[in-house]
């Protein structure tokens, strides 16, 4: 969540951000996003929200960074300065990742994966997951 006094008016000013379009998995030549770890969503997240804060502070635009206390709640959690990504909810899909053909419905174990991290304790309230389906699957979509 990004917090912005207006310089003008002294009103504060804030956004919730989503990230609408964000993939997790292992794709088929190896390369591997997850929210956690070195280089995950939440690291570049937190690291590019510390750009943007760096940038706004030395801008002269209109609006200045609010830096005080904690800057919000999602569903009762507090968001504080020192660990506050700019990105607060990301929408996840599967990559065409290396459990896409797994011999049952294509995808399967892909969105299960999606469904284990969007069901977790830990991310279920910053990822909001969406399945990918084959359209020639699309009898067995059921399941």
């Amino acid at each position: 969540m990004l917090q912005m006094i207006d310089r003008k008016t002294g009103l504060l000013r804030t956004f919730f951000i989503t990230d609408a379009h964000h993939h997790i998995g292992e794709d088929v030549d190896g390369n591997e996003n997850i929210p956690v770890g070195n280089n995950g969503s939440y690291d570049i997240s937190k690291r590019l929200g510390e750009d943007v804060i760096e940038k706004l502070k030395a801008s002269s635009s209109r609006y200045n960074i609010f830096e005080e206390g904690p800057i919000a709640t999602i569903d009762g959690c507090e968001i504080k300065e020192e660990n506050h990504d700019l990105i607060d909810q990301f929408v996840v899909f599967p990559m065409k990742d290396k459990f896409r053909d797994d011999g049952e419905i294509t995808y399967s174990k892909s969105n299960e994966n999606i469904s284990r991290w969007v069901n977790s304790e830990e991310h279920g309230k910053r990822l909001l997951g969406f399945g990918r389906v084959d359209p020639d699957d699309i009898k067995k979509l059921e399941r």
